[in-house]
């Protein structure tokens, strides 16, 4: 147990890869078992008790390295099953940290910082089967702002003949970056733990920005968009889906987000020079007091500042601010 009140930021990314793994496992039971069990929130949303498993596994794991550290989760109860897992086995030495040489900062103020743990984003998406969607996030912010983002990706798409009919291949990753450090990395467990760095991917030149899907609080405002975007729909990952190049932009209009599904996603864009706020270019920090942890006006994340700025003028016009 470290008693420190600094964190090792390599140390903690080494720590994070052999917990995301294990993440994976617990998911892959459930899946493999098939029927999950929904249950259901006083606010309505949906969880299992493999949300619950993962975020008492983590919390656990992290407060015997790191007893200081602030942590706040999505769920609210613990596991309350038994959890079969050595932590002893945890190495904090355990990746290639040559990959981190250039950090200018090598470690965090724990009284500065807070762990952001969603233990399953995605739940309504797990417990359909809907696989390559489910992600669980780690975040850590420092002074209000994300500073680390792990990302865990579980399983591939494989699309079938007809098009339609579609299966999952277990194929666990692990994406991290550091806000301040200009690289966004990934590692393949099943490629012997190989660390290889993200690119995202370029695509032709076209008159009209790609987004995710969104959810709007006005009909209008979906045609406003859809004049100037392609749309096409996601169920999760969709940080990813915008930080692997696959999407310009994903817009969120409402109640939905907290800050556990934020954190982790907006440290590995902004490591690529990205942007995350809410729909009116607000930033988001980030808070021990839980009457700020919710989102309210949803979020709007982008790859580069350039879109950021064209899906501001795009999401509120001036004409629109006007009438309202």
């Amino acid at each position: 147990m470290q008693t420190s009140n600094l964190l090792d930021i390599k140390e903690f990314f080494s720590i994070c890869h052999q917990l995301v793994l294990e993440a994976g496992s617990f998911i892959k039971q459930s899946f493999d078992a098939g029927g999950v069990v929904v249950k259901r929130k006083p606010s309505g949303e949906a969880y299992t008790d493999t949300d619950l498993k993962i975020q008492t596994f983590y919390i656990k794991a992290f407060k015997q390295f790191w007893p200081n550290m602030k942590i706040i989760g999505e769920e609210t109860q613990d596991f309350e099953g038994s959890i079969d897992y050595n932590y002893s086995e945890l190495k904090p030495q355990k990746m290639d940290t040559g990959i981190f040489e250039g950090l200018k900062e090598t470690h965090i103020d724990l009284n500065n910082a807070i762990l952001w743990i969603d233990p399953i984003d995605a739940t309504s998406q797990f417990v359909k089967g809907k696989m390559n969607w489910v992600t669980t996030l780690l975040g850590v912010s420092v002074n209000g702002k994300a500073k680390l983002g792990i990302i865990g990706r579980f399983y591939d798409r494989i699309e079938g003949e007809d098009g339609k009919e579609e299966t999952y291949k277990y194929n666990p990753k692990c994406y991290f970056a550091d806000a301040d450090y200009p690289h966004f990395y990934e590692m393949v467990y099943l490629e012997g733990n190989k660390i290889q760095e993200v690119v995202p991917q370029k695509r032709e030149a076209k008159d009209k920005l790609i987004c995710a899907m969104m959810y709007f609080d006005k009909p209008e405002r979906i045609g406003l968009v859809e004049k100037h975007t392609e749309i096409f729909r996601i169920g999760g990952a969709e940080s990813l889906a915008v930080a692997e190049g696959f999407s310009d932009l994903y817009v969120y209009r409402g109640l939905g987000y907290q800050k556990w599904d934020l954190c982790a996603g907006e440290a590995i864009l902004s490591s690529l020079g990205g942007t995350a706020t809410d729909p009116y270019g607000k930033n988001f920090v980030y808070e021990e007091l839980e009457q700020t942890w919710n989102c309210p006006d949803g979020q709007l994340i982008c790859r580069t500042r350039e879109i950021f700025e064209k899906a501001l003028v795009m999401l509120n016009p001036k004409e629109e601010k006007e009438s309202e």
